[in-house]
């Protein structure tokens, strides 16, 4: 999870947008605090089957990572597997 907060802090840096100090450090807080009850919403999404913003987040972010030269493997993976479930949500509803 720090590589991939790495390579999204790098990306937005690159398109300058540099976290600040202090809000790096919120983020970090929330997802490394042992027992933290944070979510990301795109989690709450998949956890109720509903549809995500995949192209939107993730892919978009692959895609300024890419141009950025960053290392975008963890993204590459994240984003595969947000379009398998992506393409397994359509068929279910088709089959509906």
């Amino acid at each position: 999870m720090r590589e991939m907060l790495g390579i999204c802090t790098g990306a937005a840096a690159d398109a300058g947008w540099r976290p600040r100090p202090e809000a790096a450090q919120e983020s970090e807080r929330l997802l490394f605090a042992r027992g933290s009850a944070f979510a990301a919403s795109m989690l709450r999404d998949i956890e109720r089957a509903g549809p995500t913003e995949a192209d939107h987040i993730v892919g978009d972010m692959l895609k300024r990572a890419r141009a950025a030269g960053l290392d975008t493997r963890l993204l590459a993976a994240a984003y595969c597997h947000l379009q398998v479930y992506e393409a397994r949500r359509a068929a279910h509803q088709a089959a509906r």
